[in-house]
């Protein structure tokens, strides 16, 4: 599952519209959905584009696509969801045949198109598959300090997260990628983590190199 925040700032400034956020979501009017999709929908080719070229067939798609994500709507958010279901049969089908599905964060509701959170969507769709979900960003994991790389957390559990927000230690950028892990937790995953996009991410994470990983206990 992708995003393309950055994307869809430009495009809007473009066209004249003003990016609003409220709690970490992009409002978005009607009237900036189809701006939204476009975007994603760029995004999600361009990325196909890059992996296939390094040899992974890819295939871009929306969750649009035959009813992949079902949404319900945050009215007071405009055209803004989260995710209620997900068709895993068409993403299991694309792997088994050897294609890497690329999923936009489109869901859709009775009325139409919903635009939502990708990391919100991707612990639905990892939650749905029974699979780990692993967020990336540009840092190595959860850290206490969070200017000290060597304070990272290893591993933590629900629990222990209450605890950091309380004291303030999980703050900021950061909330959104540790509630999206929590979320894909008990949506089914067996584990989640934050860890830095990056080369060689997961053997880093699962040898507790580099990485944050969420565990229900």
């Amino acid at each position: 599952v992708h995003g393309g925040g950055p994307e869809i700032g430009e495009w809007l400034k473009r066209l004249g519209y003003e990016s609003r956020f409220v709690g970490g979501l992009r409002v978005t009017p009607p009237e900036q959905l189809e701006v939204v999709e476009m975007a994603l929908y760029l995004t999600g080719k361009r990325l196909a584009w890059g992996l296939s070229r390094r040899g992974r067939k890819a295939l871009a798609l929306s969750g649009r696509d035959a009813l992949c994500l079902r949404g319900r709507a945050l009215p007071e958010l405009g055209r803004v969801g989260e995710v209620v279901g997900v068709e895993v049969g068409l993403l299991l089908d694309l792997l088994e045949k050897g294609y890497t599905p690329l999923l936009a964060p489109i869901a859709l509701d009775e009325e139409g198109p919903l635009n939502v959170n990708a990391d919100t969507a991707a612990g639905a769709v990892a939650g749905a598959l029974g699979w780990p979900a692993v967020f990336l960003t540009d840092v190595e994991g959860v850290y206490r300090n969070p200017k000290d790389p060597k304070t990272r957390f290893p591993r933590l559990t629900p629990k222990e997260v209450e605890a950091l927000k309380e004291e303030g230690v999980i703050q900021g950028g950061m909330i959104p990628k540790v509630e999206a892990a929590l979320a894909a937790l008990r949506a089914g995953a067996p584990w989640a983590a934050v860890a830095k996009g990056e080369r060689g991410v997961l053997r880093r994470l699962l040898s507790g190199e580099g990485g944050t990983l969420f565990s229900p206990s």
